[in-house]
């Protein structure tokens, strides 16, 4: 991972509810279900106060720059060639399955 979940403490005071890093999460839980990581794997993540985390969560979403489609495409393709599933790729960037097919469907059709 290369940045933390951002997390808040739950009501019942002995869980944590992620409030900034939900693709994050989706990644690792996939990674867990298909035993690429162990389920009680240790992640990193930043604790901050209940009243700062809509703040926090919008900053987070506000700062992101997507990647340019052309970028992905060639990106997912060099990942594909290295035997990658598309579940995982999408799950990797944070999109759905589809994107990924499609991204890849532009690959294709580029001119060499």
């Amino acid at each position: 991972m290369l940045q933390n979940l951002i997390v808040i403490a739950a009501a019942d005071g002995e869980h944590y509810e992620v409030v900034a890093g939900d693709r994050r999460l989706m990644a690792l839980k996939l990674l867990a279900k298909k035993k690429r990581i162990a389920p009680d794997f240790e992640v990193p993540c930043l604790l901050v106060a209940d009243a700062s985390a809509p703040t926090v969560s919008l900053a987070e979403n506000l700062l992101k720059q997507s990647m340019h489609p052309a970028d992905e495409f060639e990106a997912f393709a060099a990942l594909v060639r290295e035997g990658r599933p598309i579940e995982d790729i999408a799950a990797d960037f944070g999109v759905s399955p589809l994107v990924v097919q499609r991204r890849l469907k532009l690959a294709m059709s580029r001119p060499a």
